[in-house]
């Protein structure tokens, strides 16, 4: 019997050992998740614009 070792495929073969599971705490669309990273973008161009006033 002839065994034929396969390579692994990034994109086909994951292993995974439940590291980053926990660190999702909610599931939101990109429409929420963009006007959150837009509303944090704009209230830190606030703080240094006022740092430097």
């Amino acid at each position: 019997m002839t065994h034929t070792k396969k390579e692994a495929k990034s994109w086909k073969d994951v292993w995974s050992a439940g590291q980053g599971v926990t660190s999702v705490k909610t599931v939101a669309s990109i429409k929420d998740t963009v006007k959150e990273i837009k509303a944090e973008y704009e209230k830190a161009v606030d703080e240094i614009s006022a740092k430097r006033a």
